[in-house]
Order: structure tokens, then C-alpha cells, then sequence
């Protein structure tokens, strides 16, 4: 009977995170994310991303249009406290480019084997994803995922 006690005192107290209150608008999140991609895909979009010794660049091809930004998450798999998010401007020759800081520069090689890699425009009307090892290459290609 103790035991009972206790198990229904736990959970009195604590919250349910497996159950999200609202998974109607989660919903709605998924489907716009999958009709992002599902843009990148029809476009026939390609990037490659390129982390020199300070700058990481990108290269988009299928893009009738070049956007006036892009945005480029690197995600770590476990720990949020090291994702990063970047704006990127384009060049003149039509690439977009960043000057990343030593501390991130350091985070990419040192705080994961492997990153989640979200690319996308500033609308979000299309994204690219993939996983990247910056340690180990030093260029990645994202292709937009088949059906």
C-alpha cells in the first residue's frame, strides 16, 4: 500500500511530457515541414556546404530564383545548448557565407561526431536536411529527400 501511495503521489505531481497539449498545432508544424521539402524536392534542389577555416559557405543549384537569405541550423543530436543557427547573406558570385567565431568553430569539431543539418530559405518555403561530420569532412551535399 505504501508503494501505491507514493506512485500516485509521483505522478499527481509531475507533468506528462509524452503528451504534448497542443498536438493540433504540432500538426500543422509537421505538414508545413513536409511541404517544405516536399518543394525542395520538386525543385530538384541541391546545396553543398563548406566549412573552411572560418567561413562556412553555401552553394544552392535548382533554385530559379537565389533568396535574399538563407538560414543554416546545425543541430547537435543530444544537446541543445550547442545548436547553432545562422543567417547567411549572399556573396557577389552568389554563394551565401558566414565568418564563424573560434568558439564555433571549435563547438563543430569538438562537441559531436555528427550534426543534424537543416537548410532553408527565409520564408521556409523549402528545406533541405541531411547529418554532417565537420570534423572528419569538410564539405557536405544535401539532396532533397526522395518520396
Amino acid at each position: 500500500m505504501v508503494a501505491g501511495f507514493i506512485t500516485y503521489g509521483l505522478a499527481a505531481r509531475t507533468e506528462n511530457a509524452l503528451v504534448a497539449d497542443n498536438y493540433y498545432k504540432e500538426g500543422l508544424a509537421i505538414n508545413q515541414v513536409l511541404d517544405a521539402e516536399r518543394r525542395a524536392r520538386d525543385l530538384g534542389l541541391t546545396a553543398q556546404i563548406r566549412l573552411d577555416e572560418k567561413q562556412v559557405r553555401v552553394e544552392l543549384k535548382g533554385l530559379p530564383q537565389m533568396p535574399g537569405r538563407v538560414r543554416l541550423q546545425i543541430v547537435h543530436p543530444t544537446h541543445v545548448r550547442f545548436d547553432m543557427s545562422f543567417d547567411l547573406s549572399p556573396d557577389k558570385g552568389g554563394s551565401f557565407e558566414r565568418t564563424l567565431s573560434e568558439d564555433e568553430i571549435g563547438a563543430l569539431h569538438a562537441a559531436a561526431s555528427r550534426w543534424w543539418v537543416r537548410l532553408e530559405d527565409g520564408e521556409s518555403t523549402w528545406r533541405l536536411t541531411g547529418d554532417w561530420s565537420p570534423a572528419r569532412v569538410s564539405a557536405i551535399e544535401l539532396v532533397a529527400k526522395p518520396r
